[in-house]
């Protein structure tokens, strides 16, 4: 047999172990698309019609579904708004012996009705970027294993869901994370510290759970955050002398509906991106610092239903100072002694 025989035939062997590949992982991505299929729509549900292995258009054309790349992979998984109603999981059984959407980048399953816990499976989707499961029923705990593994998730959207239990530690893992919102839940438990390890995050709203305890200081070492947002929970301390130095790029303090006390810093005025500050329902006393006026994007301040000070002689100076405000279009400081 000549050496170009045996080239050729070593070509043709390669070529077909690919192809063989190739084929196995569609067949998982496709496996995995209808196993979801069967989990996500429960009577009444969306249909999702168009996924039907019988049709002639391949599941890379199935509705909600993107697919990349050579081998032509699932990438991204996007239906929201879609009715659907079932328990939602990521996949079933071992990992190993299951199809599971490895290349998945992106999953937006956001404002349905699905059911159940988050899988620690989902864990096995190394590769999502985007994590959008908010506005649904799901309950239970967060999975400490999504912290452990998907390093390079960026946002995760779990709003308005029946999450419970403690906010995992291992979410100061993914420091690849720049936004993260859990609000509208029943988180309880502390803060974890971990969570200011993220050093790029710029969205952080933990609002309307059942937190406890005082923010660690860690999360005030976080430079780029844009929104703060942890209003109606049951956290308590002191918004730190020195916040204004910060934040430098922060647009959103709401911190309502706690149980802070202390005095409102001075340095507050050195947050010249300001456009929301909320500060009402908590204990917070002495003057209104008289330099707020340097808040020139500041559009909305709530301060009601504190402990702020103001007599005849001295605590009115910053009401001046907020006609530099040109922005102002909200002023609520009603209720306070």
């Amino acid at each position: 047999m000549s050496m170009s025989t045996v080239s050729l035939l070593l070509l043709l062997s390669i070529s077909l172990s690919i192809s063989s590949i190739a084929g196995a992982e569609a067949d998982n991505d496709a496996a995995a698309l209808l196993e979801f299929k069967a989990a996500a729509v429960s009577d009444g549900g969306y249909a999702l019609t168009s996924w039907n292995v019988s049709s002639a258009i391949g599941f890379c054309s199935w509705e909600g579904v993107t697919c990349e790349g050579k081998l032509q992979r699932v990438v991204a998984l996007s239906l929201p708004f879609h009715k659907l109603n079932g328990v939602y999981r990521c996949h079933t059984g071992n990992p190993r012996q299951s199809a599971v959407l490895y290349r998945l980048e992106t999953l937006n399953l956001s404002n349905n009705a699905f059911s159940g816990e988050i899988p620690a499976n989902l864990s096995s989707c190394t590769n999502l970027t985007t994590m959008g499961l908010q506005s649904n029923q799901l309950r239970g705990c967060l999975p400490p294993e999504l912290g452990d593994k998907l390093t390079h998730l960026r946002m995760l959207k779990l709003w308005k869901n029946n999450l419970t239990g403690a906010i995992p530690v291992s979410l100061g893992n993914l420091s690849s994370l720049t936004y993260v919102s859990l609000a509208f839940n029943r988180f309880e438990g502390t803060i974890p510290p971990s969570l200011g390890d993220i050093t790029g995050l710029r969205h952080l709203d933990l609002a309307y759970n059942h937190l406890s305890g005082e923010p660690p200081h860690s999360l005030y070492n976080l430079s780029s955050l844009e929104a703060f947002q942890l209003q109606d929970n049951m956290l308590h301390g002191e918004i730190p002398s020195d916040i204004g130095s910060r934040f430098p790029a922060l647009r959103i303090i709401n911190l309502s509906f706690n149980q802070f006390t202390g005095s409102i810093p001075e340095s507050v005025s050195n947050l010249t991106a300001l456009k929301l500050l909320d500060l009402a329902g908590n204990r917070f006393s002495g003057y209104v610092p008289r330099t707020m006026g340097r808040l020139a994007a500041l559009e909305t301040l709530v301060l009601s239903e504190n402990r702020l000070q103001a007599d005849d002689k001295e605590g009115w100076e910053f009401i001046t100072a907020l006609s530099n405000c040109s922005q102002l279009k909200i002023l609520l400081i009603n209720n306070n002694i």
